[in-house]
This record gives C-alpha cells, structure tokens and sequence, in this order.
C-alpha cells in the first residue's frame, strides 16, 4: 500500500499525505508516492530531489537555535543569585546589588557624619524568616563578590555568543555546551 506525498517545492516542506484511494486528479501537485509504512508523522519530513527523508536543520538554524539557549540560561535563576553563608539568598541583578551598595552608602555617611563608629556599622538583613547582621567590611565584600560573579558571567556571556556564532557545523553547535564556564549557585561565605 503507498501513500502520496505533497510538498512545498520551495521549503522542501512535507505539506500533506494522501491515501492510495484518492483520486489523483484530487491531490496537489507536486506529490511523490511512498510506502505506507514508511512514512514518518512525528518529525519534520520533506522531498529532496524526489527522496522523501527528516528535514535536516541548517548551521544558522543551529546558531540561532543555541544562541536561545545561551540567552535563557544567562537570565537563569541559578546563575542570577547568590548565597549568603549558605542560607541567605540574595540577586545578582540590579535591585540585589541595590540592596548593598545602599546600605554600604548609608553606614559610610553615618560614619562620615559620627553617628556611628566604624566598629558598630551594620545592617540586619531579613530573609525568609531569618535574619543576619552584616558589617560595613562585610557588605563590601559581598558587593565586591556579587559585581565578581556578574563580570564573569557576562564577559563569559559574550565569548560564548562568539564562539557559538563562528562554530563551523550542525554536530559542532548540538554537542557545545556553553554551560561550563558559568559561575552558578555561588556561596559567600562571611
């Protein structure tokens, strides 16, 4: 038993399958004839000069496809915090380095002012129903660490989406994991 075939001459696209019992004067040209048995319904398939086979994806479907990949782990969770002491999670995005610079700002001015000595800087930090005192050196160290992680990251960011947009083929570009180099679930410990 066979089965016809319609395809988009320009995509290669399989279009539609056609059972041996239609009419051919019903069926859209250009159409090929396979066997029942071989044709495929849960991939993409399409007609190559005349041979009936899975579309392969080009390099810049590659490239494109990987560089998603790239973007959406970049902007990850796990990529986008870090801990504090193990417990204490902070972002490495804006409003987490916020959070610090202002608090390194606002004890540096009661210091500067001498409503606080340098000694007693602090500031208690609440999360998720626990709390933590960090002094002034401390929060300096974390800030320094976050924008640390930040940097790599993103200079990492930027030498993948290279190296991925110069890889030479389809295999090359499949088995790149662009993952490695990433500083993820980062601790600081105080």
């Amino acid at each position: 038993m066979t089965v016809k075939v319609n395809y988009d001459t320009e995509t290669t696209l399989v279009k539609g399958y056609y059972p041996d019992s239609i009419n051919y004067a019903l069926i859209p040209e250009p159409f090929i004839e396979i066997e029942y048995d071989a044709q495929v319904l849960d991939k993409q398939m399409c007609v190559v000069d005349g041979v009936y086979k899975e579309k392969s994806i080009t390099l810049s479907e590659s490239i494109s496809k990987k560089l998603q990949e790239l973007d959406q782990y970049h902007y990850a969770t796990e990529i986008r915090q870090c801990k504090i002491n193990n417990y204490f999670i902070l972002q490495l995005s804006g409003e987490g380095r916020s959070l610090i610079q202002e608090q390194i700002s606002l004890l540096t001015q009661k210091i500067e002012l001498n409503l606080i000595q340098e000694a007693d800087a602090s500031f208690e930090y609440f999360y998720n129903g626990g709390s933590i005192e960090i002094t002034l050196n401390q929060l300096r160290q974390i800030y320094v660490a976050m924008v640390d992680i930040v940097n790599t990251n993103y200079q990492n960011y930027k030498a993948e989406t290279y190296l991925i947009k110069n890889l030479g083929s389809v295999e090359a570009v499949e088995s790149h994991d662009f993952t490695v180099n990433y500083l993820k679930n980062q601790n600081i410990n105080l």
